[in-house]
């Protein structure tokens, strides 16, 4: 996620939040369930 924040120039505790606010709008608990569904669905 320090990566991702370097390149989005946004603070890590701003990717955290974006990160939590996707796994809600997803109904997932952690990064490997949203690839999944992300995969089911195409997206990946």
């Amino acid at each position: 996620m320090k990566e991702i924040a370097e390149k989005m120039l946004r603070s890590f505790d701003t990717v955290k939040f974006y990160r939590r606010q996707i796994f809600e709008k997803l109904d997932v608990q952690n990064i490997t369930e949203a690839l999944a569904l992300a995969t089911n669905y195409g997206l990946v």
